[in-house]
């Protein structure tokens, strides 16, 4: 059996402190992943300094240190293939789009 879900959590920063944050307290409602698929962001034109910034984050000792002590892998996507992250990408596009068209329809 295989279940999809979106989860969305607010950061304040880029920073491994903030990222590690965010993954405890997604870790307190949904309990610990097997494992954890990103992809390296390079599929982003123009967006250098994020990126740059991104790959510190997620290959930083102490987000690796944490992750590997609850025995979460972390898998890694090749860069400029988003096909090979299509379930995902297909959902956060999909969040994007009624996420604008709800903040659309505040103001």
């Amino acid at each position: 059996m295989c279940t999809k879900a979106v989860h969305l959590e607010l950061v304040s920063s880029l920073s491994a402190a903030a990222f590690l944050s965010a993954l405890r307290r997604f870790v307190s409602r949904r309990g610990y992943p097997s494992d954890i698929y990103s992809d390296n962001g390079t599929n982003f034109v123009g967006a250098s300094a994020y990126l740059k910034d991104l790959f510190k984050l997620l290959h930083n000792s102490n987000v690796q240190d944490y992750s590997s002590s609850k025995n979460i892998q972390w898998h890694f996507i090749p860069p400029y293939a988003p096909n090979f992250g299509g379930v995902w990408e297909a959902s956060v596009k999909l969040t994007k789009h009624h996420l604008l068209k709800t903040l659309k329809a505040l103001c």
